[in-house]
């Protein structure tokens, strides 16, 4: 499986979850799960620290993994629970719909590009089209539930998923006077690109940037407080075969900012070309052959403490010391990162690492497929047979742990400040 994009950040403390099961008839909430009422029935949200890797219906099985990328963080039911969406941290989204005493998977779709299409809204994508002088763009947009499977082109297979999880949310396609090319944003924030060469699809990914190796770093100093390492959630897109990292700061520092602040960062998919833009319009050219780039930012208040107040934004490339699948929050690390981002002191308090004292009680070993009972009988099709015995969910119950909350407050990084 392709492994090229920013990390999930859904997965990234994964590890630390409390894995528990979620039984559907219950509809009320509890500390591991929401309950939300709908008119057309209702959804279940995980709780802080907790994520469901077993769904139950009457005490019997629907759903199950060992593997903690596959966690679920919402459950949707609709009706008599006849219809079912099982929405993953991963991305991956389950849309399960009771046929008889079998529920079956059918919103992974297929897709068949052509270049002579127009805007279009349909209930299953939606399609967009750009004209910028002699290139055209072709932008396809999965809606609601429904995923890519499959990429075809006259009905000659381009792309299809790997496996269990992996679907697409977006195609876009480039064509030019003698250039095609054809990028794929999969749910797992990861991309694909291919190129069309003498008349084939040609599968040209290796040759682009991988940016998962890289690490966005951002701080504050507002006059008043400062922070570091803040966190920043973000969401994926591709447009135009630009591979586009939206950035959503929360509340508590997006009052700190103004727009100067980092709107997202771009990639370009043929030109092989990274910026940052900025709020109020401005790019900056990333160069990727620097180890590490800071871009500084005002704080809303700098006229304040004009000699006090000063944020940056820090991107680490691959060429940097750092990796965003390698760095735990200890000492040394922390440590680490602030000489390298601003030689600022090091009045932080001495942290131990909870994270290496936690043991993951989940055994990654297993294949969740192992675990579940599908059987195909066409392509479009997936059926989940619901089967377990209630000794079986006693005994799990019986045996499942937690961490303490102020266990995972330890365990987990977090922004300080000083």
């Amino acid at each position: 499986m392709v492994n090229n994009g920013f990390p999930n950040p859904c997965l990234k403390y994964s590890h630390l979850l409390n894995p528990v099961m979620l039984e559907l008839t219950s509809k009320i909430s509890n500390k591991y799960f929401t309950y939300h009422e709908k008119e057309d029935g209702g959804y279940y949200s995980r709780n802080d620290f907790y994520a469901c890797n077993r769904v139950l219906i009457n005490r019997r099985t629907l759903w199950k993994t060992n593997n903690e990328s596959e966690y679920i963080g919402q459950v949707h039911i609709y009706g008599e629970i006849n219809t079912i969406t099982l929405c993953f941290l991963n991305g991956d989204i389950k849309h399960l719909t009771k046929v008889e005493n079998t529920y079956i998977a059918k919103n992974k779709i297929n897709l068949n590009i052509k270049s002579d299409v127009e805007d279009f809204e349909g209930q299953k994508y939606t399609i967009k089209v750009y004209e910028i002088g002699n290139i055209k763009y072709i932008n396809y947009k999965s809606n609601s539930v429904y995923l890519f499977k499959k990429v075809f082109e006259f009905d000659e297979l381009i792309w299809k998923s790997n496996n269990f999880s992996e679907s697409a949310k977006s195609i876009s396609i480039c064509i030019m006077k003698h250039e095609k090319y054809l990028g794929i944003l999969l749910t797992n924030f990861n991309y694909l690109l291919y190129q069309y060469i003498n008349n084939n699809w040609i599968n040209i990914t290796n040759k682009r940037l991988r940016l998962n190796k890289f690490m966005l770093i951002f701080n504050i100093n507002s006059g008043l407080k400062r922070f570091k390492n803040v966190p920043i959630d973000y969401e994926t897109d591709l447009m135009n075969l630009e591979y586009s990292l939206f950035f959503n700061f929360t509340p508590e520092f997006e009052q700190n900012l103004d727009i100067t602040k980092p709107k997202c960062l771009t990639y370009n998919l043929i030109t092989n070309d990274l910026s940052i833009v900025l709020c109020n319009g401005n790019k900056i050219p990333i160069d990727t052959n620097k180890a590490l780039i800071k871009i500084p930012i005002n704080p809303v208040n700098s006229y304040l403490f004009p000699s006090k107040s000063f944020s940056e934004f820090t991107f680490n490339t691959a060429k940097s010391s750092f990796s965003t699948t390698s760095l735990e929050p200890n000492k040394n690390s922390i440590d680490q990162l602030d000489k390298t981002i601003d030689e600022l002191d090091n009045s932080i308090d001495q942290m131990d690492n909870p994270i290496g004292q936690i043991t993951n009680s989940i055994d990654e070993s297993t294949n969740p497929m192992d675990q579940l009972n599908v059987e195909i009988e066409d392509e479009m099709n997936e059926y989940i047979s619901v089967t377990q015995s209630e000794e079986e969910i006693e005994q799990e119950y019986e045996n499942l742990t937690h961490f303490t909350r102020n266990e995972l407050f330890k365990a987990l990084s977090r922004p300080i400040e000083f």
